[in-house]
């Protein structure tokens, strides 16, 4: 799951929300990187706002979910529904949802690998043992 979009579309969200540049929705985000990366985990984060911090945008990739939290800046909540930033919240969910089918398609080739293995092979590596013929 490549977070380098998702960034970029936090930010757009952010500028929109807030009528901040682009550049001051982009300065907001740096020390948010961490979190950023943590939805690779399937952590929900807390997204902070170029506002001050007030306003604050959830996203939960599970849940394939972006909210607005409550105590945003009424500036922030009276955006929300704007045409533009339903757009952008429409993108996040659809990457959210891309990563998702990604990481089940990736769990469901391991598990046809870990059944198409011999049954002499299964538990081997765990006891230690080469079954090779070196």
């Amino acid at each position: 799951m490549n977070t380098g979009m998702i960034k970029s579309l936090l930010v757009a969200l952010d500028a929109q929300l807030t009528g901040h540049s682009m550049v001051t929705a982009r300065l907001a985000s740096h020390p948010q990187e961490d979190k950023i990366e943590s939805l690779k985990n399937w952590d929900k984060i807390e997204y902070y706002l170029s506002d001050g911090g007030y306003s604050r945008v959830w996203v939960d990739p599970f849940e394939g979910s972006v909210w607005l939290g409550d105590n945003s800046l009424v500036s922030a909540k009276t955006h929300w529904n704007d045409a533009g930033v339903q757009q952008i919240v429409t993108a996040i969910r659809r990457w959210l949802a891309a990563g998702r089918a990604e990481a089940e398609e990736t769990e469901a080739r391991a598990k046809l690998a870990r059944e198409a293995w011999p049954e002499e092979l299964k538990g081997a590596r765990e006891r230690g043992e080469r079954k090779d013929n070196a």
